[in-house]
C-alpha cells in the first residue's frame, strides 16, 4: 500500500468518530462523479481505487457518496444493508430516498438537510438526533457526518458517513428507566423510613458511626441529624450496661453478630443527649453495601411496657396473694360449718391461723369462768 491509500484509507476510517469539521476530501484526477455509479466504487479511478473498495466493502459504518444534486456515487455493503435497499436501487436516487421525513413525522425540505447543505455549500455536519428511513417505511436513530468532496478545488458532493444507534439508545433507555426506578425506590425507602413508627439508624460498623437516621430517631437521642452523623450507639449509651457490660464492648459485639446476616433483637440501654437513660428493644440487621459494612438498627423506646410489665407482675404477686386469703377463709368456714361446739370452732379457727402464720402449734382452752361472768353481766 503507497502513502496515498494509507492517507485515502485513514481519512475514510476516521470520518466518523474523528473527522473535524472542516475536513475535505479531495478527489485525484480521473472520471467526473456524472458517470454511471457503481457501488463500493473508490473515490479516484487511479491506482488506489482497489485498496478503497476494499476499505469501503469492510467498515461496519454506511458510506455514501453523493454527487452535487445529491445523488449517490457509491454505496458500500454496510449503508445498502441499514437502509434495506439493493446498492443498485440507490445509486438510481438522491439522498432524499432515505431522508425525507424526520422523526416526529414532519417532512424534512431540502433547504434544512444537513446532507443537501453539505452539498450545496461544502460545509461539513455532525448530527446525532435523526432518523434514516428503510425501505420497509420504518426509521432507524442515526450518527451520522457529512463531509464535501472536491476536486481540484471544485466542490463536486460529499460524502455521509452514518451509523445505526438502536442499540445504543435502547441501552440509554435502559439506563435511564432504571435510573427512574432507583430514584423512585429510594424516594420509597425513604419514604417508609421517616414514617416508619420506630426510630431508625444506619450505622457504619468500621467505623462506629451513624450515617443516616430517621426523624424518630432525632427526637430519641435529642440531636439534630447532622449531629447525629458524627455519633455512634457506644456514644448514645451509658458507660456500662444493665447486666454490667461495657458499653462499647457489647456494641461491637452485637454489631459483628448482626453482620453475620439474620436478624439480631437486643435490649439496649441508650441516654439520649439530656442524660436521660432509655431501654430500648433493638432489631438488627445486615445493609447490602459493596464496600462498607452497613446495618440497620429499628429502635423501640420500651420504658413504658416494661413500667407495665412490672405493675402487672405485682398486681399478679396481689391476686395471688387474695387468693390465698379467700383459701384460708373458706377453710375456715369449712372448719366451723363442721365444728360441733364453740370450743372446737374456736380451735379451728385458731389452727387455721396458726397455720398461715407458720406457728408449730396451738393450744385453745375456754374459760367457764368467763362466760359465767358475761353471762351474768348480761342479766
Amino acid at each position: 500500500m503507497n502513502d496515498t491509500d494509507k492517507k485515502l484509507r485513514g481519512k475514510l476510517e476516521g470520518l466518523f468518530s474523528d473527522l473535524p469539521a472542516s475536513t475535505e476530501i479531495e478527489l485525484a484526477s480521473g472520471a467526473p462523479p456524472a458517470e454511471a455509479p457503481r457501488a463500493s466504487t473508490a473515490l479516484s479511478t487511479g491506482e488506489p481505487s482497489a485498496v478503497l473498495r476494499a476499505v469501503l466493502d469492510s467498515v461496519d459504518e454506511g458510506i455514501l457518496g453523493l454527487n452535487g444534486e445529491g445523488k449517490h456515487t457509491f454505496v458500500n455493503p454496510a449503508a445498502a444493508k441499514m437502509l434495506g435497499y439493493p446498492v443498485e436501487e440507490l445509486v438510481r436516487h438522491s439522498n432524499a430516498l432515505w431522508h425525507h421525513i424526520r422523526a416526529d413525522g414532519r417532512p424534512y425540505p431540502a433547504d434544512e438537510c444537513p446532507i443537501h447543505d453539505t452539498c450545496a455549500t461544502g460545509a461539513s455536519h455532525r448530527v446525532d438526533n435523526e432518523v434514516f428511513w428503510r425501505k420497509d417505511g420504518t426509521p432507524f436513530p442515526v450518527e451520522y457526518a457529512t463531509t464535501p468532496i472536491r476536486e481540484g478545488g471544485r466542490l463536486t458532493g460529499s460524502v455521509v458517513t452514518f451509523r445505526d444507534v438502536t442499540e445504543r439508545e435502547q441501552a440509554e433507555e435502559t439506563l435511564h428507566q432504571n435510573q427512574v426506578a432507583l430514584q423512585e425506590t429510594s424516594a420509597q425507602l425513604r419514604m417508609l423510613l421517616e414514617y416508619a413508627p420506630e426510630a431508625i439508624v444506619i450505622v457504619n460498623t468500621g467505623t462506629g458511626k451513624f450515617t443516616d437516621s430517621n426523624e424518630n430517631a432525632v427526637r430519641l437521642y435529642g440531636l439534630s441529624r447532622k449531629e447525629l452523623l458524627k455519633v455512634g450507639p457506644a456514644d448514645m449509651s451509658p458507660p456500662s450496661q444493665p447486666d454490667g457490660r461495657l458499653s462499647l464492648e457489647a456494641s461491637m459485639d452485637i454489631m459483628q453478630q448482626a453482620l453475620k446476616g439474620g436478624t439480631l433483637v437486643v435490649e439496649w440501654m441508650h441516654r439520649n443527649a439530656a442524660g436521660q437513660d432509655i431501654l430500648c428493644e433493638v432489631r438488627l440487621a445486615r445493609m447490602p453495601a459493596e464496600d462498607r459494612n452497613l446495618v440497620c438498627a429499628s429502635i423501640t423506646d420500651i420504658t413504658s411496657r416494661r413500667q407495665t410489665e412490672l405493675e402487672r407482675e405485682r398486681l399478679l404477686q396481689d391476686v395471688q396473694a387474695c387468693a390465698q386469703r379467700d383459701q384460708l377463709i373458706n377453710a375456715m368456714v369449712a372448719r366451723v360449718r363442721g365444728s360441733l361446739t364453740v370450743e372446737q370452732v374456736l380451735a379451728a379457727t385458731v389452727e387455721e391461723i396458726g397455720a398461715a402464720l407458720g406457728a408449730a402449734r396451738v393450744a385453745v382452752r375456754l374459760d367457764p369462768a368467763d362466760g359465767n361472768r358475761r353471762g351474768n353481766g348480761a342479766q
